[in-house]
């Protein structure tokens, strides 16, 4: 709850000022499109690993065949693509989908905030 204490200064009840004015307006955008970023990027995530999961299943019989291809195409995994679960291959191929959510949820969370969408 907002409340004026002494003169004209609003504050959260606790004697500080709103975190709005205390970091400014442009920091303000900066930091709640960074926070839609996070979410945007944990949802594309979860979406798209569930996707491409469902579908290496489909085309293969293994769901960890998708995530082992890209961190083969990347060159961060074994030479050959592997069907099974592969400790290092497999979470780096789920890393690497994270990590381009998280670009292209920053990207899109950026361009809002830029051209005023947001």
């Amino acid at each position: 709850m907002m409340t004026r204490t002494e003169g004209s200064t609003m504050t959260n009840g606790h004697g500080l000022p709103p975190i709005k004015e205390t970091i400014g307006t442009q920091g303000w955008r900066a930091r709640r499109a960074v926070g839609r970023s996070f979410s945007s990027a944990l949802t594309l995530s979860m979406a798209c690993g569930a996707t491409l999961l469902v579908a290496s299943r489909v085309r293969t019989g293994s769901p960890w065949f998708g995530l082992n291809a890209l961190a083969t195409v990347a060159g961060l995994g074994p030479r050959k693509v592997r069907k099974r679960f592969d400790m290092s291959a497999t979470l780096m191929g789920a890393g690497l989908l994270a990590a381009g959510m998280f670009v292209l949820a920053g990207l899109y969370q950026g361009t809002l905030v830029a051209t005023g969408k947001r």
